[in-house]
């Protein structure tokens, strides 16, 4: 593929992602601030009326508008990740945006009261290869073929929660869907694709599955959270009972994270300047 059709599709991407910004309702009335980060509150929440992000930083706030993992947005200013927000947007009387409308005006929202601008691309990117830990390819205690049919299941209204909330490990489990935490990943009933996913955020790398492991499986995995520490395979751990999420995937599940290279695609920031506050 020629320079020239990589720009060319580049460019593509970029006017259906700016047609879709401009189709899409926009909000009537919008207030970005600081966050004071009084009351300790982080979140985004959705009324019928409004979208409001309170106390999360930009880089967060662009994930949440363009539908993307962490480690799918490159070249993020510093600020973007130190510095908190509080925004509110109304939507225009009668309006219900859907999901995807809502994302493409919160895009708007960063184009012009942020100056984001961005563009997609695929990048050569060090990513972890999830295979089995064991030449036998036997695996480990906590995973476990499974032959459920969700499809019964979830027809037949059967919880999706077994035993008493909230989910964990030693608790309630999972059935047809898959819950993960920032100590935990839990499913029942899932690919190994899913797992694989699921890994991404803490290990901050594309994972992919390379075990071969066909159907769906019943998961527990659980590990000692390790700021700084969890992205890296051979990283000490802090004390005699931590164990590292690289060990715990060895241990419980019989599979390991091999390093690796391979193509992911992300979202290049190109420009972004902070708000004036109103």
């Amino acid at each position: 593929m020629t320079r020239f059709t990589v720009r060319l599709l580049a460019s593509c991407v970029l006017t259906v992602s700016l047609t879709a910004q401009q189709s899409a309702p926009k909000f009537e009335v919008v207030s970005i601030k600081p966050s004071t980060g009084l009351g300790g509150n982080r979140m985004i929440a959705v009324t019928g009326s409004q979208f409001r992000v309170v106390g999360l930083p930009l880089k967060t706030i662009i994930n949440y508008a363009y539908d993307l993992r962490d480690i799918e947005l490159v070249d993020a200013p510093t600020w973007t990740t130190s510095e908190n927000f509080d925004l509110t947007a109304t939507y225009p009387a009668g309006e219900a945006p859907t999901p995807d409308e809502r994302r493409s005006m919160l895009q708007r929202v960063l184009a012009e009261r942020f100056g984001l601008r961005v563009h997609r691309e695929t990048r050569e990117l060090p990513i972890y290869r999830l295979v089995r830990a064991r030449d036998d390819g036997k695996l480990g205690p906590s995973l476990s073929a499974s032959d459920v049919d969700c499809a019964k299941w979830l027809a037949e209204k059967k919880p999706q929660i077994i035993g008493t909330p909230p989910i964990g490990p030693g608790g309630a489990k999972p059935a047809c869907m898959i819950v993960t935490n920032r100590n935990f990943v839990m499913a029942g009933t899932k690919p190994i694709g899913d797992l694989a996913l699921g890994l991404e955020s803490t290990v901050q790398r594309r994972v992919v599955d390379a075990t071969g492991l066909n159907g769906n499986f019943d998961i527990v995995l659980h590990w000692t959270p390790t700021p700084g520490l969890d992205v890296q395979p051979n990283a000490p751990t802090t004390s005699n009972d931590a164990v590292s999420v690289f060990t715990a995937i060895q241990e419980q599940l019989g599979l390991k994270l091999e390093p690796s290279r391979g193509p992911v695609e992300v979202l290049v920031i190109d420009s972004v300047e902070r708000p004036t506050p109103d």
